[in-house]
């Protein structure tokens, strides 16, 4: 068995779901493995160090992200691919790091193992039909895809580009870990509040349309389309047991939500989750249960949420236990071995 190689596509710009996800799984690695990334995704990793993982920083490797998502530069010059020996098990977190780096380290080492963690929707069909045709060489020396929901599975099973694979590459699911003490925080405030970064799909302009007193607790850095909230409103980044403190009620508007780890955050803490029936929050929330799932921009449903939630004590506090027993299924722990056990 050869060495396991995580690599890392963001920059400093990268504080998302997948950022943190990663964190995760590399705190704790129960064999050695190697994180590979950019020089300019050191200020992310640089105090990042633990037992059995091994740092390779790749010097002003240029990622799609260090081109502001426009003119995307394949080159890999900048990567050191001697660092691959044969039988080692490649993982990737984006379709840019594979589009690079797959047909390279191919060519250089034939036994190599490559892995997908697909942590957000992605379409193979581009306006630029030279992109397209470099997804379809460099994808088909992917040998599994892992990711992270039942939504992203079946979403990407009916791009017409996947369609197209002689060989369907296989997809497990397994779903995110979160890290929490699984205990109500409660909270000396009644805000309605959103949370997570201020991007346009996640539509967090919604709560200005509620009766509500909201507030936003997130930011613009790492947003591909950022979004302005209103400044008197904005409490700023803060950790998901400070943004619990805030309020009991929290709207998650997202359309296509991947998976949804900031949701399944606040539901861990007690809190009530309202959120758009999309992408994958049907398969964190049960309707009426442990949350609640809208028609996506419903203002009068959610309304009528925040009014019933606010008048009925019994019913919110039996929605706040289950949404901390049903959060206990998705632990770090849980997610942590079922991935290593997958890609070993």
């Amino acid at each position: 068995m050869g060495n396991f190689h995580f690599i890392f596509s963001g920059t400093q710009n990268a504080i998302g779901g997948g950022t943190k996800l990663w964190k995760f799984l590399l705190s704790k690695p129960p064999f050695t493995v190697h994180l590979h990334y950019s020089s300019y995704a050191e200020k992310i990793w640089k105090d990042f160090i633990f037992e059995n993982l091994i740092h390779h920083i790749h010097k002003d490797w240029k990622t799609f992200e260090n081109r502001n998502y426009r003119a995307y530069d394949d080159s890999y010059k900048t990567f050191d691919l001697a660092l691959f020996d044969e039988n080692d098990t490649i993982i990737f977190d984006s379709r840019e790091g594979i589009q690079q780096l797959s047909i390279p380290i191919s060519k250089l080492r034939k036994n190599v193992k490559m892995i997908w963690h697909m942590q957000s929707e992605e379409h193979l069909l581009r306006k630029n039909p030279l992109v397209t045709f470099k997804d379809f060489l460099s994808l088909q020396h992917i040998e599994s895809i892992i990711t992270v929901s039942n939504y992203l599975k079946k979403r990407f099973e009916k791009d017409i580009i996947y369609k197209s694979f002689s060989k369907k590459i296989p997809i497990e699911v397994i779903y995110n870990g979160i890290e929490s003490s699984f205990k109500y925080i409660k909270s000396e405030k009644e805000f309605v509040l959103f949370f997570g970064r201020y991007e346009s799909y996640k539509n967090p302009l919604f709560l200005e349309k509620l009766n509500a007193d909201v507030r936003y607790i997130g930011s613009t850095k790492g947003c591909t389309k950022p979004v302005n909230v209103p400044k008197e409103k904005d409490l700023g980044w803060m950790s998901p047991e400070e943004a619990a403190s805030y309020g009991d009620i929290f709207i998650f508007p997202s359309l296509g939500e991947a998976f949804g780890l900031s949701l399944l955050e606040m539901m861990s803490f007690g809190k009530i989750v309202i959120a758009f029936d999309s992408g994958a929050f049907s398969e964190l929330i049960e309707n009426e249960v442990d949350g609640f799932l809208i028609k996506p921009f419903d203002v009068k449903k959610a309304n009528e949420i925040i009014e019933m939630i606010k008048n009925n004590r019994v019913l919110k506090e039996k929605i706040s236990a289950n949404a901390i027993n049903k959060a206990k299924n998705f632990t770090l722990e849980n997610f942590r071995n079922k991935f290593y056990n997958a890609i070993n």
